[in-house]
């Protein structure tokens, strides 16, 4: 259950900052001269977390390593970050090559309902998409 005002860490901080992404829970903050994201749904917090860490894998592909690194560059972690939600949407709606994806939410609870296990998520699709991920 959500729970209003809940301030826990954005697992996809740095795609919403961006503005390659957006999320109805999404909080933004500013914190000196940085701004953060915080989700206001403890359930979506967890899912979308699970969904990165499961996009991390996937894209060690990507990016040339034999394992997901557990501390990322900036830039590398945008890539992952906004390639894997667009791969993912790309996969789900068969849209415009990464198109913007609207609500984060959104698009990893439709995954997690369609693909209903971290193995069956479409993988080509989304290493396709941060490989070729530019912001």
């Amino acid at each position: 259950m959500d729970e209003p005002g809940t301030n826990l860490a954005c697992a996809f901080e740095k795609a919403i900052v961006s503005r390659t992404c957006g999320c109805r829970h999404a909080n933004r903050h500013n914190l000196n001269a940085r701004q953060t994201i915080n989700c206001r749904s403890p359930e979506g917090q967890k899912l979308c977390a699970n969904m990165l860490n499961q996009i991390r894998k996937s894209a060690s592909f990507a990016l040339g390593a034999t394992q997901a690194p557990s501390a990322l560059p900036h830039a590398k972690a945008l890539q992952i970050q906004c390639g894997g939600l667009t791969g993912l949407q790309n996969a789900l709606d068969r849209v415009e090559q990464n198109q913007r994806v609207r609500d984060i939410y959104s698009l990893v609870k439709r995954a997690v309902k369609r693909f209903s296990s971290p193995d069956q998520l479409p993988e080509q699709e989304i290493v396709r998409s941060i490989a070729s991920f530019k912001k």
